[in-house]
């Protein structure tokens, strides 16, 4: 974690990571960083460097051409994420998508929207459709993308419940 903003606000950022951890129960990860207090500054920052191992996917096997697709919560900005924060994807859903053998591949949505990050993850062009605004930013990560077993939509959608959006090709 790096602090750009004082050496009193650490507690403050570290206490809010550890409760994200703790929520991911994931307690154990330990937090470490900088407060890059040796200068002044006119605006504040925090930067956050997460590193993790997954097991890669050869091409091939990730894309066998019996994918469904669905954006999991809203896309959302500004004053949207604060006020409609139920929309979310929450963080353990995310981990449990993750997990998930019937779930192939997953991806984040980022301000481009979510039918950009959608053919950039697929490299296909086809013509989407949604329940919710394709062309919308989707900051700070407040969705995200999956890719999983056809013959699994009704159990990907029980477990997503509302924030589970069908993402249609055509």
């Amino acid at each position: 974690m790096q602090n750009f903003t004082s050496d009193e606000a650490w507690q403050d950022y570290k206490s809010g990571v550890e409760q994200v951890l703790n929520e991911l129960r994931m307690e154990t990860i330990p937090v470490t960083g900088s407060t890059e207090s040796n200068f002044a500054s006119l605006q504040s920052g925090l930067g956050l460097t997460i590193v993790g191992m997954r097991r890669k996917e050869k091409e091939q096997q990730k894309w066998r051409g019996n994918e469904s697709y669905a954006v999991i919560g809203t896309p959302l900005v500004a004053e949207e994420v604060i006020n409609q924060q139920e929309e979310i994807a929450p963080l353990w859903l995310f981990k449990q998508l993750c997990q998930l053998e019937e779930v192939r591949a997953v991806s984040t949505v980022g301000s481009k929207g979510i039918a950009s990050a959608w053919r950039e993850w697929t490299r296909r062009e086809d013509k989407l459709d949604c329940e919710v605004d394709l062309g919308k930013a989707s900051g700070p990560s407040t969705s995200f993308l999956i890719a999983f077993n056809k013959s699994d939509l009704d159990k990907i959608n029980k477990i997503a419940g509302n924030h589970f959006h069908i993402l249609v090709p055509g």
